[in-house]
């Protein structure tokens, strides 16, 4: 499905280049071209909705089904949600020549698309936490939903990443970190 961008000032192009190298490289499982095959998957079945963080809540329809969805979110810092093939990612609608936004907005869209990636490729099945960093963690070996608990113990614990420069004008390129845990990796560290 095409990205629905509800935005009005942000690149559009850019967002959708950053969103298909983080699953492609995501997605890699050890097979050929396997990270293509997954960002196939990824943009024939999952809905992905961009909204300005602003103005939230006039799109809350487009997320109050998601679990979660009841609790208050920022209106000043990029937030995303994840659902089974949906995704919803809250940005700052402002167009900045230094790229300043793009790099604030991107690392919540990221995590929530790699949520969404796990739930279609390793499922939800109960895994154990590696670290006990992520909030939801009391102790190592707490059992998670395998989608989060992959993202969740390199988001806040691993904090593995990889730096990717897109073009911003003419000799200009701009460094972002997106989260990477690619599914052949996280196979082994999770016995999955």
């Amino acid at each position: 499905m095409p990205i629905d961008f509800k935005t009005k000032n942000i690149n559009r192009q850019d967002y959708y280049k950053i969103l298909r190298r983080c699953i492609i490289m995501n997605g890699y499982d050890g097979t050929h071209l396997s990270g293509e095959r997954a960002w196939a998957d990824f943009k024939k079945n999952v809905k992905v909705t961009v909204i300005p963080v602003k103005d939230a809540w006039k799109y809350k329809k487009f997320f109050e089904h998601i679990a979660g969805s009841d609790k208050n979110f920022s209106s000043e810092m990029p937030w995303g949600k994840a659902g089974m093939n949906e995704l919803i990612w809250a940005v700052n609608d402002k167009w900045n020549p230094l790229g300043f936004y793009i790099r604030q907005n991107v690392p919540p869209g990221m995590h929530e698309g790699l949520h969404v990636l796990y739930q279609r490729v390793v499922g939800t099945g109960h895994i154990h936490y590696k670290t006990t960093k992520p909030p939801e963690v009391r102790n190592i070996g707490q059992r998670g939903p395998a989608a989060t608990v992959i993202v969740h113990d390199n988001w806040y614990g691993f904090r593995t990443k990889l730096k990717m420069w897109i073009s911003w004008g003419l000799f200009i390129y701009l460094p972002l970190s997106i989260p990477f845990i690619p599914i052949k990796k996280a196979r082994m560290m999770y016995d999955i």
